[in-house]
């Protein structure tokens, strides 16, 4: 059975086979108009879509610049912050300054009312010492820093 349906393929494949073709004007003329609306549509897409990557484009340059602006405030905002934090810092200096002078003040008029007060006033000057020594070490390290924060150029600095 196997080789009977074996030899019947094999005898209709060596056949030639002659195909009909029939044309449809009226389907022809409806796939050639439908193809025509479809590739109106395409082109329109790829207009838009052209358009739209030309918006991109701009947006992109525009947030180039956003970009550089924002990295612009930041950078001042931070020069300001050092700013006010260096004026803070002066603000202390100039406080501490003032409360040693006027210590300093108060101990010679107390010295001046009874010099035997000065024995007692050692203390005091040592205090004082210690305060104008890290006064100076502070107001150092302040306004001889270098680099972006400085408050002083280097001939400044170099008279200081």
């Amino acid at each position: 059975m196997k080789r009977l349906l074996l030899l019947a393929g094999l005898c209709l494949a060596g056949c030639p086979v002659f195909a009909q073709i029939y044309v449809d004007p009226t389907t022809a003329g409806a796939m050639a108009f439908h193809s025509g609306v479809i590739n109106g549509q395409l082109n329109k897409t790829n207009d838009n879509l052209t358009l739209i990557q030309r918006g991109q484009l701009a947006v992109t340059g525009q947030l180039v610049i956003v970009n550089d602006l924002q990295q612009q405030i930041y950078r001042g905002l931070s020069e300001v912050s050092g700013a006010v934090r260096s004026l803070l810092a002066i603000q202390d200096i100039a406080e501490i300054s003032v409360d040693i002078v006027t210590d300093v003040n108060k101990a010679v008029s107390l010295a001046q009312s009874n010099p035997a007060l000065l024995l007692f006033a050692e203390g005091g000057a040592r205090e004082f010492k210690r305060r104008g020594t890290a006064l100076a070490a502070e107001v150092s390290s302040f306004v001889l820093q270098g680099g972006v924060n400085n408050l002083m150029d280097s001939g400044e600095r170099a008279k200081l």
